[in-house]
């Protein structure tokens, strides 16, 4: 999902997606039609482009990569591949997961189920480059400045790919036990008013079934992760997802009615209390994304959350317990700025052959015009007894 849209595989014959508004509630008919409909298989990959909130990428079992222009209100009837804006077929083999650059317009991957890794550029409607990895891997997801592809295996290494040599330039150490990492996902942590370099959360299970959760510093791969939480003996694949502005950590997984939470300070884990779903078990979630309408600051809102299970997807807001009269003010202990990359102008062609090019950042801050920060609430002085 993203801010205004979410999406799922729908069943059916070929591959129907289903897409529908963050803020509209509904029940599915029957017999929906208002499906994209471009896919032959089952569809595999679904991925909504951070820069243009209207574009989803798709991508299946039949080697198709789609990317569809997704209507204001959702799709109004059935839309079949002539009404993509953009299609491409890799041939015989599956898209295992498709990730839009974080701030290339157009910029597009796949990953594929022979190790091959596809570099869209949607705005010349080509492949601008192509590499193969040395295994197949579990996971990929892009490094905080997306200038590298963080992918781990089954072999318990977490391995770091430069975009555009395709050469891995560095490798977890883990040499002293076997694990079999499944989910990644990469962050630009904050420590006091300074943003480090990106750390990495990996989850999977290690020899004794035990699911696992470890954080990793990127600039030092080759030691051990910074910390290594072992949780319990569930079978599900953890998804985990980090809210940049609280640094909260959310794992969640199928089958699962508890979502877990953990605080991030300086790439150490503290666990939070849980949240425990009543009713079935979870078939897919997503954290949706942090901004000024996705969160009711003035609730001290930290988090909303999609969760879908066999017969319905339900959003949850999480809120942090304040007294009343604290709720006047902005609470800018709990949401700190963050950092993302600053869309660029330039074309993926250009940035894969520029290897001078620099990235900018932006400071991101939920606060809102008008309120009061809670750090400059004036002092409460209480008088004693005369």
């Amino acid at each position: 999902c993203n801010t205004h849209f979410w999406a799922i595989p729908y069943k059916g014959g070929g591959g129907p997606i289903l897409v529908a508004p963050l803020n509209k509630s509904f029940r599915v008919p029957p017999h929906c039609k208002n499906l994209l409909n471009g896919h032959t298989r089952p569809v595999e990959a679904l991925d909504f482009s951070p820069i243009h909130p209207s574009l989803l990428a798709s991508g299946g079992d039949d080697g198709r990569v789609i990317v569809w222009s997704i209507p204001d209100e959702g799709p109004k009837h059935a839309a079949d591949i002539s009404s993509a804006a953009f299609h491409s077929s890799i041939g015989r083999h599956s898209v295992r997961q498709l990730l839009w650059h974080p701030f290339l317009r157009g910029g597009l991957v796949s990953t594929e189920s022979d190790t091959s890794v596809r570099f869209f550029d949607l705005e010349a409607e080509k492949q601008a480059s192509c590499f193969s990895l040395p295994n197949p891997p579990n996971c990929a997801c892009f490094s905080g400045d997306g200038n590298a592809l963080v992918m781990t295996g089954k072999d318990g290494k977490v391995r770091i790919f430069d975009l555009r040599s395709g050469s891995m330039v560095d490798e977890s150490n883990r040499n002293d036990e076997k694990w079999d990492l499944n989910r990644q996902i990469c962050f630009r942590n904050m420590s006091g008013n300074d943003f480090d370099e990106t750390s990495i959360i990996t989850t999977g299970s290690n020899l004794s079934s035990r699911r696992i959760v470890s954080t990793w510093d990127i600039r030092k791969m080759g030691q051990s992760s910074i910390e290594t939480l072992s949780l319990d003996s569930g079978i599900g694949t953890l998804f985990p997802s980090v809210c940049p502005s609280t640094n909260l950590l959310v794992l969640s997984s199928k089958g699962d009615c508890t979502i877990r939470f953990f605080n991030l300070i300086d790439g150490n884990l503290r666990e939070c209390n849980s949240y425990k779903a009543e009713g079935e078990g979870l078939r897919g979630g997503a954290m949706i994304p942090t901004s000024l309408h996705t969160r009711e600051t003035g609730k001290v809102e930290i988090l909303r959350y999609l969760r879908m299970t066999p017969k319905v997807i339900e959003e949850i807001r999480f809120y942090l317990p304040r007294s009343d009269n604290l709720k006047g003010y902005f609470a800018d202990d709990v949401y700190k700025p963050f950092v993302r990359p600053k869309v660029s102008a330039d074309s993926v062609t250009k940035y894969l052959s520029d290897f001078n090019w620099t990235m900018e950042w932006e400071t991101v801050s939920l606060y809102t015009p008008n309120s009061i920060p809670l750090s400059q609430k004036p002092v409460e002085v209480k008088k004693g007894p005369t």
